[in-house]
């Protein structure tokens, strides 16, 4: 509505199926982040606004599955953000990550 399009004309733009297009806009499918990226270029919007709730919203999506792993994720990440790049996040002779304990960090030197 905002950009005077109709769903049919958005989902030309952005090279799917106006059924595809409808259960997206209606939440029983997700967009990906290159059509998030059109999206936001079509309405004239902040890529990164538009991918920020994006993320948000795939964020919440896996907290509504596993609250305390998506806790534990984002609290690592928080931790190596800098050098995230750079590392590879694996278990420590366990295959469970529900410990910080359990977590080592090994540098990926490229």
């Amino acid at each position: 509505m905002y950009a005077c399009l109709t769903q049919e004309e958005m989902a030309n733009l952005l090279n799917i199926s106006k059924t595809k297009y409808l259960r997206k806009e209606n939440g029983r499918a997700k967009f990906h982040r290159d059509e998030v990226i059109k999206i936001a270029r079509i309405l004239k919007r902040n890529e990164n606004l538009f991918l920020t709730y994006w993320m948000a919203d795939n964020i919440y999506e896996y907290m509504r599955q596993d609250k305390a792993l998506v806790k534990d994720a984002l609290d690592l990440l928080e931790e190596h953000l800098d050098d995230y790049e750079n590392c590879v996040i694996m278990p420590n002779k366990s295959n469970s990550y529900s410990s910080n304990n359990e977590r080592i960090i090994h540098r990926v030197y490229k």
